[in-house]
């Protein structure tokens, strides 16, 4: 039950004081009973891609400001039926954090 296909891009920017990043993934159809050949319809999960975004931001020594997105057009799909019902994938999610350093 594992997609035949599936990748992972990432690209980013990055400075003294400051980072952005962008990253897409992929993951291939997936059978959901063992079988070969052809997909049967109704017994297959979609393929998808979701894109993440992430930002970093370190006004001074102290102050470390983070955010980041995960699956920013909010791409909904059944990611598997088994083994007990089906289950979606992430939704759009919004990660914040402030770190300071004494």
């Amino acid at each position: 039950y594992t997609p035949r296909h599936q990748a992972n891009v990432g690209w980013g920017l990055e400075a003294d004081s400051w980072s952005v990043s962008l990253s897409g993934n992929f993951v291939g159809r997936m059978r959901e009973l063992p079988d070969q050949g052809s997909y049967v319809e109704g017994q297959f999960t979609p393929s998808y891609t979701t894109w993440g975004l992430a930002g970093h931001y370190q006004p001074s020594e102290q102050w470390d400001l983070l955010l980041a997105v995960e699956n920013m057009f909010d791409k909904q799909v059944i990611v598997s039926r088994r083994p007990f019902g089906a289950r979606p994938n992430q939704p759009l999610t919004v990660k914040a954090g402030v770190n300071f350093t004494f």
